[in-house]
């Protein structure tokens, strides 16, 4: 499955009320089944920048969707 799916953006900061798009696409084709997780955190208004160390720190919470390929 590596390298199978590919997502983007990988990482970003949304303010309150904001919506982003995530692009999922497929690069190669396998007939594996996988997963795809969206991990996520809530921080307060100073924050503009993804930094991943303060992520790290952080309680998040985490979406699997699994992939299922026909």
């Amino acid at each position: 499955m590596k390298d199978a799916i590919s997502a983007a953006p990988t990482a970003g900061v949304l303010g309150a009320g904001e919506q982003d798009q995530i692009e999922v696409v497929v690069t190669k084709f396998n007939n594996n089944d996988g997963k795809i997780e969206i991990s996520y955190a809530f921080v307060d208004e100073s924050m503009e920048q993804f930094n991943k160390n303060v992520l790290s720190t952080l309680q998040r919470r985490t979406h699997r969707l699994d992939v299922t390929f026909r």
